[in-house]
């Protein structure tokens, strides 16, 4: 997605959280997932979140981001990955961006 898909996308999430809060009231966070130079990255927006609230787990096929707030689950989404080696991987989630990169998997086939 270039930077003038990214404008629009985020000018009509603006456009509906302000019209109709009453139907778009739990808007779904940017997420973008690319894989580049042998390994994937992994970006999503969480606005308004603490870092206290945030759960990110790796398997070697998926990334699942739970946010939590008074112990009760309000969001959570798995993304399909190709084969990436969590243990290899770097987290970082500052100003409400979740950034995750992890090398991908060398495999024979």
């Amino acid at each position: 997605m270039d930077n003038f898909e990214r404008f629009l996308w985020r000018l009509g999430r603006h456009i509906l959280d302000n019209m109709a809060p009453e139907l778009y009231a739990e808007p779904e966070p940017y997420v973008e997932l690319n894989e580049s130079d042998g390994e994937v990255v992994f970006t999503a927006e969480l606005p308004n979140v603490q870092a206290k609230d945030l759960t990110v787990a790796l398997t070697d096929r998926n990334i699942t981001v739970n946010v939590s707030a008074g112990g009760e689950e309000e969001y959570s989404e798995s993304f399909d990955t190709p084969k990436i080696s969590p243990q290899g991987a770097n987290i970082t989630f500052r100003n409400g961006i979740l950034h995750v990169k992890a090398p991908l998997r060398k495999t024979i086939f």
